[in-house]
């Protein structure tokens, strides 16, 4: 009888099995392909931008890069003797200049506190300089300033003390694992030990612009100025 029973399952089983299939093969549900962005003009401002198939002639394109600063740490340790890495510590961008406008990045909340952007160096250290996620620029430039600082405030509420005590170039190569002593590093030369606020400026030439531009002479670069806090020991 059990036998009989087991028989008559295993029949069901493979009927029902090839019932479903039937079922789906006559009534299979159509695939469809997500929504995409337009490959051609869309009379919209996705025209405008590098997202277009055709952009604008004389369009340059280019993606805000993050830039970090690169320190030297070492410490001598009782059992392992000299431990050293290198300590990496982000910038703000505090806006971009773009001829007669500055677009002004002032909406991060808590990230764009005097805590979280402090870096603490010795005199005539050097840091380095790194560019990722983005493009990398034409030119290059730190500034250093000294500065009035809450460390309990945020970076808008800095306030700069005269002029600027440095104006350093950077030479920056891409291809570089590493800062070199000539290149992508800055070396902070301050008169004297304290609070600074440490500019680094990108610019991005246009590499559209023609010669024959009548503009030529009067254009500007697109530049992209970040900050950060150097407290000098």
């Amino acid at each position: 009888m059990k036998l009989i029973i087991d028989m008559v399952l295993s029949v069901l089983a493979t009927f029902a099995i090839v019932l479903i299939a039937f079922t789906m093969s006559t009534n299979q549900i159509q695939s469809a392909d997500a929504q995409t962005v337009p490959s051609g003009e869309c009379n919209c401002i996705l025209d405008s931008t590098s997202y277009a198939s055709t952009p604008y002639n004389n369009l340059t394109g280019l993606t805000i890069p993050s830039v970090d600063l690169l320190k030297n740490e070492t410490v001598v340790s009782a059992t392992e003797g000299n431990l050293s890495w290198i300590t990496e510590k982000g910038t703000e961008l505090l806006g971009v200049l773009s001829e007669n406008y500055f677009l002004g990045n002032f909406s991060r909340g808590t990230g764009r506190t005097v805590a979280l952007n402090t870096l603490d160096i010795k005199q005539n250290e050097s840091l380095g300089v790194e560019v990722s996620g983005g493009s990398i620029p034409d030119h290059m430039k730190a500034e250093i300033i000294q500065a009035s600082v809450d460390r309990n405030g945020t970076l808008a509420e800095i306030t700069t003390i005269g002029s600027k005590i440095a104006e350093v170039p950077i030479l920056y190569d891409e291809t570089l694992e590493e800062p070199t002593s000539d290149k992508n590093s800055l070396k902070v030369n301050v008169p004297t030990s304290g609070d600074y606020l440490l500019l680094i400026d990108l610019s991005y030439d246009n590499k559209n612009q023609t010669s024959s531009s009548s503009s030529l002479s009067s254009s500007k670069p697109l530049t992209l100025v970040y900050e950060s806090v150097l407290v000098v020991k």
